[in-house]
């Protein structure tokens, strides 16, 4: 079974995050895990840039895409043992251990 969660960046801030989140991966052993990072405080910046008009839409949503894709580089840094992809379909090609 593939079960796709989301880290929220928020979560990057909290003590210990390494320990619990590999706890809960290590919990689901029978599952392939698809872990979605969020963008945490930087996000919510630039949705208030946004509404303020200092950014486009399109500007706003590639800028979280970003800090989005930064979190998760460094998420992966802390978490050395899982494997990164930027897509389902190279987790696919890779036989499925991402």
């Amino acid at each position: 079974m593939t079960v796709v969660a989301k880290l929220g960046g928020s979560l990057f801030d909290q003590p210990r995050v390494e320990g619990r989140l590999s706890a809960w991966l290590a919990a689901q052993p029978r599952c392939r895990i698809v872990l979605i990072v969020g963008g945490g405080r930087s996000v919510e910046g630039l949705r208030q840039a946004h509404a303020r008009g200092e950014l486009t839409d399109e500007e706003a949503h590639w800028e979280a895409i970003r800090v989005m894709d930064e979190n998760a580089s460094e998420l992966h840094h802390r978490l050395t043992a899982y494997l990164r992809v930027n897509s389902i379909a190279t987790s696919a090609f890779e036989g499925g251990q991402g």
